[in-house]
């Protein structure tokens, strides 16, 4: 979903692995999801992937 994008970049999986990871420490505070260009998103599968790892992220945060 951007102009210019990594063809070795990090996979899916290893990204959202390590993201959950984060969120359970119980030490994350800040989630930033930049780059991404609808002009290049195909299908908006960038923006379904990008909404969809906020939603992990938010509910596997621990609970206070």
């Amino acid at each position: 979903g951007v102009s210019a994008p990594a063809t070795l970049g990090v996979a899916l999986p290893q990204v959202r692995s390590m993201c959950m990871a984060a969120a359970r420490t119980g030490k994350l505070r800040l989630v930033d999801v930049v780059e991404l260009n609808p002009t290049y998103d195909v299908d908006g599968r960038t923006a379904r992937v990008a909404a969809r790892l906020i939603h992990d992220i938010t509910t596997a945060l621990p609970h206070p």
